[in-house]
């Protein structure tokens, strides 16, 4: 992380403020200048069109990544929880916005700032690099599911948004079900069928927003053999 944090700030029953993904790796240190911004759910960090000259971590809760078509389609391409970095843009404004799911803090840190950070500390280069690989891992997998039945791919977000910590254990998602149809292409009916399907399988159990993942090992292996069985060889990395 950009500041040292400690994990007793961070409710490790919910998903909007578990342990941070990149725990364990290298962290940034900036400066203590650089503030917590705090939002509410619903409130936009930034929007399409904004200059974009800020990189943002995720301290608590969950961030949503979103563009709103001509046509007035809505897709979510990204969910960010605590630990991950966000708003990296190779052009100078943004093409997408940027929204809290949840009540989240972020902390901005400017480009100079993060380019002096990276010249004066290795640590901050590899952890750059960290989160494009991840980044690029996630796009890997999202890319093998695309044909998957909708099921799998649900199987594959929860999976996605658990953690070590989590396992077992209920935790509540804080998005809603059109979001989460938005960021995996399918309708919201779809998405509470595939609840019942998971739970009905038992894989799953549900209450409310909480969900508990009975094993990621099964959800894992149920993910793996719809790929095969189409044909896609299959190594997804779920965290």
């Amino acid at each position: 992380m950009f500041l040292e944090f400690g994990l007793d700030d961070l409710r490790t029953n919910d998903v909007s403020g578990h342990q941070p993904r990149s725990a364990g790796q290298d962290r940034f240190r900036a400066p203590a200048d650089h503030a917590v911004e705090s939002f509410r759910a619903g409130e936009t960090i930034y929007k399409d069109g904004d200059t974009a000259d800020f990189v943002y971590e995720v301290v608590f809760g969950v961030v949503r990544i979103t563009t709103i078509a001509c046509n007035g389609h809505r897709t979510v391409y990204a969910f960010h929880a605590a630990g991950d970095i966000f708003g990296i843009e190779k052009r100078s404004t943004r093409y997408s916005c940027a929204e809290a799911v949840s009540e989240a803090r972020v902390l901005r840190c400017s480009d100079p700032r993060l380019e002096a950070m990276m010249i004066s500390d290795p640590a901050v280069v590899r952890r750059l690099w960290a989160h494009v690989l991840e980044n690029a891992e996630r796009a890997e997998e999202m890319c093998l599911l695309r044909h998957a039945h909708a099921i799998h791919k649900f199987a594959y977000f929860l999976l996605e948004m658990s953690t070590p910590l989590t396992v077992g254990k209920a935790f509540k998602l804080p998005m809603s079900r059109f979001d989460i149809a938005a960021y995996l292409g399918v309708s919201s009916e779809t998405v509470s069928r595939a609840f019942t399907l998971l739970r009905q399988r038992g894989l799953i159990l549900t209450k409310g927003r909480f969900v508990t993942l009975i094993s990621t090992v099964a959800l894992r292996e149920f993910v793996g053999d719809a790929l095969r069985h189409r044909g896609l060889e299959s190594d997804i990395r779920l965290r």
